[in-house]
């Protein structure tokens, strides 16, 4: 498998509005690269939580099996609605001469299951919707989404609701200067040729400093000769700053971006996002813009940076 092909995707649906906008986003790049795609629907176990909650408050072995029984024949009731509410999906994007491998309806953890099928049908992206995390849940948990950036072997790109035209014109490609930060360059460059778009380059010296700024900024001319190279347009912008993730959303909704590719392990970088979580988590669950996040060391040896 490439990881430069975009030939397999995997969509997670749970039919609501934000995963039906990635589902149009898969489409438009299956389309593109004459792909396939698989849809996997998770549902966590209901009943296991009962039996947890029926044990806590030492309920009845009869009535917990009643209650236990009853969320069974839903879930099975729930199962019935969503294998239909697939086929008809399925058959929507047939309409439109994509081809679709498969429909998935697991049970369990719902990341976990998520980068477990993607690594068992060697898909090479995953495209889903991002409702985003606030406040005490972020901190906890964060989203569904993060979790399975975290847990995939294989980029992640994330859809919010409020994105509604799906392909992408001018594409965002933030960097610092660390090692393996530069692994998104070719996917990048890949999906600036797939759509036309134009690739912003960010460099940002987060170490503040003359000398590494013009570090950044050589850094950031080599990139903008790959692009070249690939015949994709490219701007370049380096500037200092220490708080990442707001300096990107900022920068991109200024430059009016419609992608940010990103790696999933750029660094913490300040007390505060020591204390809020990693950068990427940061973006991924505020950004109304959509990102793509490459995981470290997916596929070294197609980095010219490796």
């Amino acid at each position: 498998m490439s990881s430069l092909n975009f030939k397999k995707t995997l969509v997670p649906i749970d039919f609501s509005e934000t995963a039906l906008r990635a589902v149009e986003h898969a489409t438009l790049l299956a389309k593109k690269n004459n792909a396939e795609i698989t849809f996997i629907h998770v549902e966590e176990p209901k009943s296991m939580n009962f039996a947890h909650t029926a044990s806590n408050f030492n309920m009845p072995v009869d009535t917990d099996f009643v209650h236990r029984q009853k969320i069974a024949d839903a879930e099975e009731r729930v199962e019935e609605e969503m294998t239909e509410a697939l086929k008809g999906l399925e058959n929507k994007i047939k309409r439109q001469k994509i081809a679709v491998a498969d429909s998935i309806i697991e049970t369990g953890k719902i990341s976990k299951k998520i980068a477990a099928t993607a690594k068992k049908i060697q898909a090479d992206i995953i495209v889903m919707g991002t409702h985003g995390a606030s406040g005490m849940r972020e901190f906890m948990v964060g989203s569904n989404t993060y979790k399975v950036i975290s847990e995939s072997h294989i980029p992640v790109l994330s859809i919010r609701e409020e994105f509604i035209v799906p392909g992408f014109k001018n594409i965002l490609l933030p960097f610092i200067d660390a090692p393996h930060m530069r692994e998104h360059v070719d996917y990048a460059i890949k999906l600036a040729k797939i759509y036309g778009a134009t690739l912003n380059i960010l460099g940002i010296d987060n170490e503040r400093n003359p000398d590494h700024f013009r570090k950044v900024r050589r850094e950031a001319e080599q990139i903008k000769g790959f692009a070249d190279k690939a015949n994709v347009k490219s701007t370049i912008d380096v500037f200092p700053s220490s708080y990442m993730n707001e300096f990107i959303m900022g920068y991109g909704e200024k430059k009016k971006v419609d992608l940010i590719v990103i790696m999933a392990d750029i660094n913490k970088v300040g007390v505060m996002q020591y204390l809020t979580g990693p950068v990427v988590q940061q973006i991924v669950n505020h950004s109304p813009i959509p990102v793509l996040s490459i995981p470290m060391h997916f596929n070294p040896k197609l980095s010219p940076y490796a």
